[in-house]
């Protein structure tokens, strides 16, 4: 993001990214969205506990 941004400073890229709590919701919503059309998510019980959701 820092480079994408054109931040010479990673400080100026957090200042300048930072969300409200509204914003962070939002914007997760539009992620989760956008990532079911790439990859739905597999049912729970084919994740494992360790791989912080790596199927086996």
């Amino acid at each position: 993001m820092q480079k994408i941004l054109g931040h010479h400073s990673i400080l100026t890229t957090a200042r300048y990214t930072h969300l409200s709590t509204l914003t962070d919701t939002a914007a997760r919503a539009h992620i989760d969205a956008l990532m079911q059309r790439v990859a739905p998510p597999l049912p729970q019980q084919q994740l494992t506990r360790t791989g912080a959701g790596v199927a086996k």
